[in-house]
């Protein structure tokens, strides 16, 4: 509402004076003119910065949340958004120590530089984790962070030692030139919702890496990257290689084993056969408690036992699977299954271990609000620049044009006949300037009044609008007289230009008043002039045409 009330209020401010109570041109005659706001103007200044100090306070919090190596990015929107809010305020209040010219145009040109290296430099527009620290810095399980490009974004301690890539850089190098073994393996990264794969990789040691994909969607929908888990399972593998020859074996590895793991018998029911101590402490049961009790006692939803039954006997394995279970306490536990069909004294057996990822998912879920606060202040901040920009647009075009006719004002003049004069000295580029009024306008205005004399301004404006070149500038002078000002135009073409507009001008039925003439006086710009002495020429020329009886243009002796 504030800003609809604004245009409305700057619309009508000769009724009021609310957003300007004066503005007259600078002693000098050249420079911005000087304003006087009232009471409406500092309103609307207040709440638009307050709307932009807001935006920018919080992009320097997400500043200070960012990881260390993401913040330079950070820096350079920070410093982007806050150059044109420093400049317009510095203009607004009058303490520019450039008199009469407003800084905030070169304000925007040094922010699009500003963006333009951190788009080129500082890979602005890559995935940035959000609340990494917390979620995947401290885990025990390797994490990666790989792009839709299969660039590696990100990657936690653990995997950089499962991966033995502690000296390599890791920003913008893609997987391949990381790891190869891992990035050759492309069935981890087509399938949506793929279930976790092992492979046996190329390490110095050996190891057997468990890795999984998930792929990461941006929250208004679309596809971001992957995020790859690792877990070293080693110990896990020789384990079960040790179960299928000694049951004695068997039960001193997965009792000094660090994994959870659970033996059911292969009937739907799936009663308990035997728990290891950290399967236990995970369920909070004792062993003698545990044993002998249906599996679907531990879920929450029996239905996923008969999902994760029919999923082992289709692939003859589980790897990955998700399943809600729950502790003897009713505490909900969300864990990753991995099982396989073993004998176990005779008969056939599930053999299950667990991940505990209950914390995870819970700091998953802070992590995805946290990117949705994350994008609603960067929309906040986009909103603030737009409506930025529209202020600073509006004030240009008050500040460049006049308000009754739509045609350039003085201020506007000054600096296009300054730019034509330094090309004219030099280039020796042709320029004219034409400088006219209506024949009569004075006694029409008393007769018919300050409206009827208004509207026959208005009418001519439009009129010479409609009929110049796009190269041709239209200024009003002051009252009923006007400037038009003719770049790369020889002295024959600014002859033919003003006995059309002074043609133009007899052959129009103006409003109210009927028909009217005008009287012109024509000059062109030399290297050696200034403004003063153009005007002063086109002037005399004017004057002699006005002697002359009106309705012709007088070309001054050049």
């Amino acid at each position: 509402m504030v800003p609809l009330l604004t245009l409305a209020l700057v619309w009508t401010n000769d009724l009021h004076h609310l957003v300007y109570t004066e503005i007259e041109a600078r002693p000098e005659g050249i420079g911005n003119p000087i304003f006087h706001h009232g009471a409406w103007f500092w309103v609307n200044a207040a709440y638009a910065y307050l709307l932009m100090l807001a935006g920018t306070i919080l992009l320097f919090i997400s500043l200070f949340r960012a990881p260390l190596h993401y913040r330079m990015q950070m820096w350079s929107l920070a410093l982007g958004a806050s150059l044109p809010l420093a400049a317009n305020l510095v203009y607004v209040t009058g303490t520019s120590p450039l008199q009469g010219v407003d800084p905030t145009p070169i304000a925007f040109s040094l922010t699009g530089l500003i963006y333009m290296i951190s788009l080129w430099h500082l890979g602005f527009l890559e995935l940035v984790p959000l609340a990494r620290d917390s979620l995947i810095e401290h885990l025990s399980d390797g994490m990666l962070v790989v792009d839709h490009q299969m660039q590696l974004v990100d990657a936690n301690p653990a995997a950089i030692q499962l991966l033995e890539i502690e000296n390599q850089p890791l920003l913008g190098k893609t997987l391949a030139d990381v790891f190869p073994a891992l990035a050759d393996d492309q069935d981890l990264f087509i399938v949506d919702g793929q279930p976790r794969q092992e492979r046996t990789l190329s390490l110095s040691d050996k190891r057997i890496l468990e890795v999984q994909t998930t792929r990461v969607q941006h929250p208004e929908g679309g596809f971001s990257g992957w995020v790859v888990n690792l877990r070293d399972i080693t110990a896990l593998k020789q384990a079960e290689e040790t179960l299928l020859t000694s049951t004695e074996s068997y039960r001193a590895i997965v009792e000094s084993s660090g994994v959870p793991m659970v033996l059911t018998d292969y009937e739907p029911g799936g009663e308990v056969l035997y728990a290891n101590q950290r399967a236990q402490e995970l369920f909070q049961i004792e062993g003698k408690e545990a044993i002998g009790r249906p599996a679907t006692d531990f879920y929450q939803d029996p239905e996923q036992r008969q999902a994760f039954l029919l999923e082992l006997q289709n692939q003859g394995k589980v790897d990955g699977f998700e399943l809600a279970l729950r502790a003897a306490s009713g505490e909900q536990l969300d864990l990753l299954v991995s099982a396989r069909i073993i004998h176990y004294q005779g008969i056939p057996a599930i053999l299950s271990t667990f991940q505990d990822v209950t914390e995870q998912r819970r700091r998953m879920d802070a992590l995805i609000q946290e990117r949705q606060a994350a994008e609603s202040a960067r929309k906040t901040a986009e909103i603030t620049a737009r409506q930025l920009q529209s202020a600073l647009e509006t004030l240009e075009q008050l500040a460049t044009t006049d308000e009754l006719t739509g045609a350039l004002n003085r201020r506007r003049f000054i600096e296009l006949m300054q730019r034509e004069l330094n090309l004219a000295r030099r280039y020796t580029r042709p320029a004219a300037l034409i400088l006219f009024d209506l024949d009569g306008f004075k006694q029409a205005n008393d007769l018919y009044g300050h409206v009827a004399g208004d509207e026959v301004l208005r009418f001519l404006s439009n009129l010479l609008h409609e009929n110049l070149r796009q190269t041709d500038y239209l200024v009003r002078w002051g009252g009923d007289e006007f400037v038009i000002l003719t770049p790369e135009t020889t002295h024959e073409q600014a002859g033919l230009l003003g006995e059309k507009v002074r043609a133009l001008i007899a052959g129009a039925t103006f409003p109210v008043v009927g028909k009217m003439t005008a009287s012109l006086g024509l000059t062109m710009l030399r290297p050696d002039d200034s403004i003063d002495e153009v005007v002063r020429r086109a002037d005399r020329a004017l004057y002699q045409a006005k002697n002359q009886g009106g309705n012709c243009l007088v070309i001054s002796d050049n």
